[in-house]
């Protein structure tokens, strides 16, 4: 196996056994061949182990975590150990279509570009599912191949910073040394981290899109994301993000203002429906959440001089 590939395809993975075996041909069939899979087990207690070592492929290997770090933990230990420039990530009930990698690929020959996204098809028996997330990137098209990440970001603020326009980890390729830089995904976020760390490495790179399905996304009923959306760990998970947006000096400072604007009034919003909002969150969230507020200093970060430039 390469010691250096171009790809590293990473596979967090936790009591998977029913499902990482299709997962992982998918990954192995892929007409780019210059890659590693790396399966990264976060302490199954079911077979998904035994499945993985039944393979005999050298571009496989695996890494056992001793105990469960949780989901989006794994994931950066993940990027940790992964040895290719692109990380393309694989969840173990999704998988790649053949020829994902080898599209994808040549998005970063052009050095701006710090993630790919492309189009998947979702699997899902709920067609009300279907219709809310079948399809992301309307918001965002017409695309071009490059796009100017601050631009994306900017757009996504203007329309309100809700959901996910970019994709979940399949069916977006990122370079690595992006991912460093930014300092991976954000563990203090419930759901929206991917998200989260789009729009961060959008501030710094440029986004190259395919205008091709190549990847497959299985929603089970029981999946996180899929009732999510209208409850209070969302509301806190936005909340979150357009604070990062708002203390992101890498945007221009009327982006930041109209996150800080949305942030204002999310919360009233909330004051507003009830009085006891808290009730019912967990409290440690939301004293997360107001301390990573003032460690931001979002105040001075966004204060509005006498004009706002662009």
């Amino acid at each position: 196996m390469n010691p250096s590939p171009t790809v590293s395809i990473c596979v967090p993975a936790f009591n998977a056994e029913r499902t990482i075996d299709a997962s992982i041909a998918s990954a192995l069939e892929q007409s780019f061949g210059d890659f590693e899979c790396l399966i990264v087990d976060n302490a199954s207690t079911d077979k998904t182990v035994d499945r993985v070592l039944a393979i005999e492929d050298p571009r496989v290997r695996l890494l056992r975590n001793p105990s469960n770090c949780g989901p989006i933990a794994n994931h950066n230990r993940c990027i940790a150990h992964a040895r290719g420039t692109l990380i393309q990530f694989l969840h173990s009930d999704d998988r790649l279509l053949p020829d994902c990698l080898e599209r994808l690929v040549p998005a970063f020959s052009d050095h701006r570009v710090g993630l790919a996204f492309a189009r998947r098809r979702l699997e899902s028996s709920d067609p009300t599912l279907k219709e809310a997330i079948g399809t992301l990137h309307t918001p965002l098209e017409p695309l071009d191949h490059v796009n100017d990440g601050k631009a994306i970001v900017r757009r996504y603020v203007e329309r309100g910073s809700r959901g996910n326009w970019i994709g979940e980890p399949t069916s977006v390729m990122i370079r690595r040394s992006a991912l460093q830089l930014v300092g991976g995904f954000d563990a203090r976020q419930k759901s929206y981290s991917d998200m989260e760390l789009w729009l961060r490495i959008l501030s710094r790179f440029d986004a190259a899109w395919v205008d091709a399905e190549l990847s497959v996304r299985v929603q089970h009923e029981d999946t996180l994301t899929a009732h999510y959306e209208d409850t209070d760990e969302a509301w806190l998970d936005r909340l979150w993000i357009l604070t990062g947006l708002a203390h992101d000096r890498n945007l221009d400072r009327r982006t930041r203002f109209k996150a800080w604007q949305q942030w204002t009034v999310a919360v009233l919003k909330k004051i507003v429906r009830s009085q006891q909002a808290a009730r019912g969150m967990r409290r440690p969230r939301i004293e997360q959440l107001i301390q990573h507020v003032r460690q931001s200093l979002i105040w001075d970060a966004t204060r509005p001089t006498a004009q706002l430039s662009s």
